[in-house]
């Protein structure tokens, strides 16, 4: 039985762990429905690519949005409640926001509105208050692009935003069924399970935890990290030097050129068994994080190197990048939310992406499906998850089925446009919601003011009025798409 004893450092925030399990199995190729004792329900995949035959992915991944979106149990709710959509964003000023910046936002016939809080809403501004001004910018360009988009069709839709890396509505006002969760904090706010006491938008979310609706993609989407791995797939998948190999031929390929070791980046330090322990670097300024007892107790129970468990020299990010793309196998843990950015780069790699549950059981703005057709793979400890590794490797080609499926959502899904699509289908949505709904046509009752991106330095002050109140209650102006 292979020993897991690899752990290497990406940077004092990043880790990488290596676990080989370095003996290509031999196997006779299987018709996945003809397979017992797999770990994702195999029907289901195959629904899943037949769907992606029959045009699931085109323009933009829009039929996949409808579907996702049609399934989210907060949306639900509030298609069933009777109150206005804009009553139900504006009470997102009262839910207690101590360390995150909270926008209520509208659109009025092709424009946004902001509305910022009265002078009774207190948001404290923290260390962090800067990096979550930042991602508000990048969703409101987002939102803006998707407006410009849809053109004339999003005539009224209102909502709240939040940037926490947590939800912060949780549906048991007793605390039970969210009870040991980190996320759960002083600034959560509990609410029985009967139907959502706001409209709000959060970046992760769960269906049986939170009432959040998790709708905003995070910042780092697109980003200079994300290029790279796009172009490097672009390279091998994409190119057009040789025309006569189809894309499935070039995906066999790439699979067959990569190791069967499980890879796997993140933060933290975690124990998933006595053989298995995640660590970060040797950082003595970091103790959170410091890996070296740990590291030093392997050694002496499993002889594994203590140096080469917790290391000290960094990992560059293309390093990591390169270890990545030559894996079959690769794993993902949540971050101090439940879920992780990284996630984004695993399903794109064209790899089986291994994910702890606690992050299986919250979701983000896209990977719902995946979950419920198979194209993620959940784990709950150690044994499970070798279990199951093992399980792929003895059929490689169902493993083949789950990484190129995951690669294949990405590819579209993810991208710059894919993800405008996603918003612009979210805000149709919410639109038809309301259109069934009996409420003031004007929507909020708040002041409403300016947010042109054309002008940086008029755009981060308008928005910080936005978000944080400037007591000015006869400020009234307009946001225009245009």
């Amino acid at each position: 039985m292979p020993v897991f004893c690899v752990c290497l450092s990406l940077s004092a925030l990043c880790v990488v762990l290596f676990a080989l399990l370095s003996s290509k199995p031999t196997y006779r190729p299987t018709r996945p429905s003809h397979l017992d004792g797999a770990p994702v329900n195999l029907s289901l995949l195959d629904s899943f690519v037949r769907q992606l035959e029959d045009g699931l992915l085109g323009n933009h991944c829009e039929r996949y949005w409808r579907h996702s979106l049609d399934r989210s149990s907060t949306l639900q709710a509030l298609a069933s409640t009777n109150e206005p959509l804009s009553t139900l964003a504006d009470r997102a000023f009262s839910l207690r926001y101590h360390k995150d910046t909270l926008l209520r936002l509208s659109i009025r016939d092709g424009k946004l509105f902001c509305y910022p809080p009265s002078e009774s809403v207190v948001q404290e501004e923290t260390q962090d208050a800067s990096m979550k001004e930042y991602m508000s910018t990048v969703f409101v360009d987002r939102l803006i692009d998707a407006i410009e988009h849809a053109g004339a069709t999003l005539t009224h839709v209102d909502f709240a935003v939040h940037f926490a890396f947590c939800p912060v509505i949780w549906k048991d006002m007793n605390y039970s069924l969210a009870r040991g969760e980190r996320c759960v904090q002083h600034q959560s706010t509990f609410y029985d399970a009967d139907r959502p006491p706001t409209l709000l938008f959060g970046t992760a979310s769960s269906d049986r935890f939170n009432w959040d609706a998790p709708f905003v993609p995070y910042f780092t989407h697109g980003d200079s990290d994300e290029r790279s791995v796009r172009q490097h797939l672009a390279d091998a998948l994409y190119s057009t030097v040789d025309g006569s190999e189809s894309l499935y031929v070039r995906f066999d390929k790439m699979w067959k050129e990569k190791r069967e070791g499980l890879f796997f980046i993140g933060e933290d330090r975690l124990r998933l068994s006595e053989d298995v322990f995640l660590a970060d670097s040797a950082n003595r300024k970091m103790p959170r994080n410091y890996c070296r007892k740990e590291a030093e107790e392997m050694e002496r129970k499993r002889k594994c190197s203590s140096a080469h468990v917790c290391r000290d020299l960094p990992t560059t990010g293309r390093e990591w990048r390169r270890r990545l793309s030559r894996h079959k196998y690769v794993l993902d843990m949540p971050g101090f939310g439940p879920w992780s950015h990284r996630l984004r780069f695993l399903l794109l790699s064209g790899a089986v992406v291994f994910q702890q549950k606690r992050a299986f059981d919250f979701e983000q703005f896209y990977d719902r499906p995946l979950k419920e057709y198979g194209v993620i793979v959940p784990f709950t400890d150690a044994n499970d998850l070798l279990s199951k590794v093992r399980w792929l490797q003895k059929h490689d080609e169902v493993a083949k089925r789950i990484a190129s499926a995951a690669h294949a959502f990405a590819w579209s899904c993810l991208s710059q446009e894919g993800i405008r699509m996603f918003i612009v289908s979210l805000m149709k949505k919410l639109q038809s919601i309301g259109s069934m709904k009996a409420g003031p046509a004007t929507g909020a009752s708040h002041r409403r003011v300016a947010l042109d991106p054309s002008n940086p330095r008029d755009f981060a002050r308008r928005k910080e009025i936005c978000q944080w109140g400037d007591g000015n209650d006869v400020l009234t102006l307009s946001l225009s798409a245009s």
